[in-house]
């Protein structure tokens, strides 16, 4: 089987999930909340390695071991209220955490996005640390400047910083090695692809400005993207990734 795990508003999610079901992938859709719901976990860690068994409250058995890949778009945990009412809620719930973690660990290639410490699916950045990443990769960058001089300080790019006028804006994804989005160059879609990897993302979203020379410069970037806005052909990609793998 492959899943989509999301929250229970992700319609994006949804939109990935119905089109794979059109494409004749055996695909669950899982949201937070039936996840957190299950009415048995088993799982187990050993020196041959490990695998989680999730009973949901609807019937479906989630077996790691039938897994052939994951959408993974789980932004938090959603805990059930004796969590919150224990004095130990803190202590609880980093435990659920590590259980959360733990499961999609256990999840074979492809995840896409594989869990990190930094979240659930995938490691959560500061628009510094998008900078640094962008630029290794070969995107122009703006300056970045963190003002202290303010009751609560802010960052301030340079446009803001030096009133220029705003630049055109476009967004792209990055899925699985593919790049798509209107203006995709050559060179963007290149430096896209090395920013996802450096990322540790197989699934990206980046907000690019067009600057005054027609280059395309980064301006942020989000792990999760409205992957609706990729259209058919990131379902088309999708579907022949993961039936491809269970080939494999």
């Amino acid at each position: 089987m492959w899943l989509v795990l999301c929250d229970d508003s992700d319609a994006s999610a949804r939109w990935v999930y119905d089109g794979l079901r059109e494409r004749s992938v055996p695909v669950e859709f899982v949201p937070a909340s039936v996840l957190s719901a299950a009415v048995r976990w088993i799982h187990r860690v050993g020196s041959d390695g490990a695998f989680v068994e999730v009973f949901l409250a609807d019937g479906r058995c989630i077996d790691s071991r039938d897994v052939h890949g994951t959408l993974n778009r789980i932004v938090s945990m959603w805990p059930s209220p004796e969590y919150l009412a224990t004095p130990d809620r803190d202590y609880a719930l980093q435990e659920l955490l590590a259980l959360y973690l733990s499961l999609l660990h256990c999840l074979p290639p492809p995840v896409l996005n594989r869990p990190s410490p930094q979240g659930l699916s995938g490691h959560m950045r500061y628009t510094p640390d998008w900078l640094v990443l962008a630029s290794r990769a070969g995107f122009a960058t703006a300056p970045y400047v963190v003002s202290s001089s303010e009751d609560e300080p802010r960052c301030r790019n340079d446009e803001q910083t030096l009133h220029r006028p705003p630049s055109a804006h476009h967004e792209v994804v990055v899925a699985a090695g593919r790049v798509f989005g209107s203006s995709v160059t050559p060179q963007v879609a290149a430096a896209a692809c090395r920013l996802s990897d450096l990322a540790g993302a197989d699934l990206l979203g980046l907000r690019l400005a067009t600057t005054a020379d027609g280059a395309a410069r980064f301006e942020a970037a989000d792990l999760y993207p409205d992957l609706r806005s990729a259209g058919p052909d990131l379902l088309d990609h999708l579907a022949g990734l993961l039936k491809t793998k269970a080939r494999t």
